[in-house]
């Protein structure tokens, strides 16, 4: 995986709260060059980065036909997530040459931006596999019933993460996820609405059939039972989540199950929402939010989703020992699909299985 692969997957671990285009990538944090100041490098940065910047003159390019080159990137579809050899090697002689920067890296930028289709999934699939690489390969001594902790940027207390292990011990639990929290306004809103599904399938708020996000305050609007437990702390049994932080076994690991990503003819979804599917088909269909704890992606904003949701300590102290789960092991008829925010449908649960 080359530097600039494992930066792009870096910044898009984790799904956008806010709708993005299909080629925009985060601007990376400046500091102060040798030479150059931040101050001046950035402009350069933002416009290499994001085709649509206009923060230094570049020529402008005709609008990129997708579908002649599209064959470029479906090479890799069918092949195993852990493949992770190089498609294309870019070698650039560059000398004085400040001018064109912007249109000639920012257009490679374009070209391999795994944020376009199934190649950003794949990637993602391949950091995750990367990660558990140590169990596939048998270079730990783990069981079926070892418990493995995932956790993503978010700033978490050490209470969240045991509370993640003991819930997911004590409810029996395949999968135990957190809530996780983003703040792109005033208030809170709940951070991985592309990935997680209630236990019907549905999304955890509705997203508005124009992609607005005006309702993501009315959290489980559709589901009492699971807005009852949701209200009063308790964990709740989804189809599927991940939410910043999970806890599962490593059951399904020892035996073939790895991240992938979107099969031919499948809903465009991302990997921890696989994951979750293919966790079903395997049998291991115990999958649970645990709503006390909950996350944000900064420690400025963690400590305000702790004020206003309360600390796991705090409210575990409140709260009556049982939260079992009386658990649903039909997985719903249909799972709402969701490729981009506008662009909505519900398709059978196990398509391609």
């Amino acid at each position: 995986m080359s530097l600039f692969d494992g930066l792009v997957a870096s910044v898009e671990e984790s799904t956008s709260p806010t709708p993005l285009t299909e080629t925009s990538l985060p601007t990376p944090i400046i500091a102060n060059g040798t030479i150059l100041s931040a101050e001046r490098i950035s402009p350069y940065i933002s416009a290499i980065f994001n085709s649509s910047s206009t923060a230094v003159p570049r020529l402008k390019c005709p609008a990129l036909n997708t579908n002649r080159y599209r064959i470029l990137e479906e090479q890799h579809h069918d092949q195993d997530a852990q493949d992770s050899h190089i498609d294309y090697f870019f070698a650039l002689n560059l000398r004085i040459c400040i001018g064109i920067l912007p249109r000639l890296i920012g257009s490679i930028v374009e070209a391999i931006n795994p944020a376009q289709g199934n190649a950003r999934i794949r990637k993602l699939a391949q950091l995750r596999n990367l990660v558990l690489a140590p169990l596939y390969k048998e270079q730990v001594n783990v069981a079926d019933d070892t418990a493995v902790l995932f956790i993503n940027d978010v700033s978490a207390f050490t209470e969240d993460i045991l509370e993640l292990a003991l819930q997911r011990r004590s409810l029996n639990a395949d999968i135990a996820c957190a809530m996780d929290w983003t703040y792109v306004g005033a208030d809170p809103t709940f951070y991985d609405i592309w990935i997680a599904r209630t236990i019907s399938g549905d999304s955890f708020f509705e997203v508005g059939s124009d992609g607005n996000w005006n309702s993501a305050w009315n959290l489980f609007w559709n589901a009492p039972d699971t807005c009852v437990r949701y209200d009063g702390q308790q964990p709740f049994q989804v189809f599927a989540c991940w939410n910043g932080a999970t806890a599962f076994t490593a059951a399904p690991l020892l035996h073939g199950l790895q991240f992938r990503d979107t099969r031919k003819g499948e809903c465009f979804q991302g990997e921890p929402q696989l994951f979750c599917k293919d966790m079903w088909s395997r049998g291991f269909r115990k999958i649970a939010v645990v709503s006390n704890v909950n996350l944000e992606y900064s420690d400025e904003k963690a400590a305000d989703i702790k004020k206003l949701k309360g600390y796991v300590s705090d409210v575990v102290e409140g709260q009556e020992e049982d939260g079992t789960i009386e658990w649903v092991f039909e997985p719903p008829e249909k799972v709402r699909c969701m490729p981009t925010w506008e662009e909505q449908s519900w398709r059978p649960w196990n398509e391609t299985l």
